[in-house]
């Protein structure tokens, strides 16, 4: 993640919170408080290890193998 993006998730993670302040509809202000929150956590977890954009490095020696599961 570049400081690009992290300054523009922590715009919207505020932008998110300002709105939620201000939101009279609790459904709404509910939306804007789990928006605010998911930005957070990109931000959060961006530097982790296991994060997405580590692991677009794929070893060429193992394949991921496809599991779907059907509920009975």
């Amino acid at each position: 993640m570049t400081s690009d993006d992290r300054n523009y998730f922590m715009l919207r993670a505020e932008q998110e919170r300002q709105a939620a302040r201000c939101c009279t509809n609790r459904n709404v202000r509910g939306r804007h408080e789990e928006l605010a929150w998911l930005y957070e956590m990109r931000l959060q977890f961006s530097d982790r290890t296991d994060s997405h954009e580590a692991l677009d490095v794929v070893d060429e020696t193992h394949q991921p193998i496809m599991h779907i599961g059907v509920a009975a």
